[in-house]
């Protein structure tokens, strides 16, 4: 067998050829890069409470603890804009009972304030007009 650096088998070996310039990483050994890491898309939410429903049912029933008259207003006014919107979101909001739960709050605290609004004047009118009729005696 003869030795491929010395062809002519006189046991002169031919010094090693190196590259002028070595080539790192060497062609045609490595894969090419890859593109950067996109994560994947997240799945679409499914429906999600309407924030108007919310701010109604909250305004409803703050209107019989702190704010009598204003919370009613506002649960009576943001209930219907909420039921609106959820009607008109094609089953992607929620709390359309949220909603309709501020809204007859609301309407309830009106009431109840009217009620309570004519029972307070009759306390003050009522005796002057009594104290008015008594002294024609």
């Amino acid at each position: 067998m003869q030795n491929p650096n010395d062809p002519q088998g006189q046991g002169n070996y031919p010094p090693p050829q190196y590259p002028s310039q070595p080539q790192y990483p060497p062609q045609g050994q490595y894969p090419p890069p890859q593109p950067p890491y996109v994560p994947p898309p997240m799945p679409p939410a499914g429906p999600q409470s309407n924030t108007m429903a919310i701010v109604s049912l909250i305004a409803g029933i703050a209107s019989f603890v702190f704010i009598p008259l204003i919370g009613a207003i506002v649960a009576i006014i943001t209930g219907n804009n909420a039921r609106k919107e959820i009607a008109a979101s094609n089953g992607m909001q929620t709390g359309d009972g949220m909603a309709k739960v501020g809204v007859i709050l609301g309407w309830v605290n009106v009431a109840l304030s009217v009620v309570c609004g004519c029972v307070f004047l009759a306390t003050l009118i009522l005796p002057i007009l009594m104290v008015g009729t008594s002294g024609s005696r």
